[in-house]
C-alpha cells in the first residue's frame, strides 16, 4: 500500500511541471481534487491543461481547459415525513481565462491566481449539469526544480460554479 501510495506521488510530480518563470510562452497541466464546503458538492477531481504567455517572472495570463467528475446534489426532497437529498456524479467541461501574480523571483515563490470561465455539463445519464460560470481564486507556491525550466506548484483555492438546472 505504501509503495503504491508512493508511486502515485511520483507520477503526479513529474505531470505536473510546467515551465518556470521566463518570458514567453507557459504551458501546465494540473490535477486537482476537492471537497464540498456546502450541501450542493460532496467531492470533486479533475485535471486542467494551461496555456499562456509569461509577461516577466512575476505576472502570467492565459486560457486552460479541463475535464471536472463531481458527486453532486441533484434533488431535495420535502415530504410530510421524510427530507432526503439526492446525489449523482456529473461530468463536467471547464473553459477558462487566468491571471497569476507571482510574489518573488526566488526557488520558492508565492502566487495568487484566478480562473474565470464557464463549465458545460457533458454527462451522459439523464442526470445532467447545467451550462454556467466557473470561478476559481487561489494561493499556493512555485517551486523550482533542479533543471532551469520545470517547477510544480501546489495551489489551494476556491471552485464556485453558479448554473441553473
Amino acid at each position: 500500500m505504501k509503495k503504491a501510495t508512493l508511486i502515485l506521488i511520483g507520477v503526479l510530480c513529474m505531470v505536473l511541471p510546467g515551465k518556470a518563470q521566463q518570458k514567453g510562452l507557459e504551458t501546465s497541466v494540473e490535477f486537482n481534487a476537492g471537497v464540498g464546503l456546502d450541501e450542493n458538492i460532496k467531492y470533486t477531481f479533475g485535471i486542467n491543461a494551461i496555456a499562456g504567455y509569461r509577461f516577466n517572472d512575476l505576472i502570467f495570463a492565459g486560457a486552460g481547459i479541463g475535464y471536472t467528475y463531481l458527486n453532486g446534489l441533484y434533488y431535495t426532497s420535502y415530504g410530510n415525513s421524510s427530507d432526503y437529498d439526492s446525489y449523482d456524479v456529473r461530468s463536467n467541461l471547464n473553459v477558462f481565462a487566468r491571471a497569476k501574480i507571482n510574489m518573488s523571483k526566488a526557488k520558492i515563490s508565492p502566487f495568487v491566481q484566478l480562473d474565470l470561465g464557464g463549465t458545460f455539463g457533458i454527462a451522459s445519464n439523464s442526470v445532467k449539469m447545467a451550462n454556467g460560470l466557473m470561478y476559481e481564486p487561489g494561493f499556493g507556491c512555485d517551486f523550482k526544480l533542479k533543471e532551469q525550466d520545470n517547477k510544480v506548484y501546489v495551489m489551494l483555492g476556491y471552485k464556485g460554479m453558479k448554473y441553473q438546472y
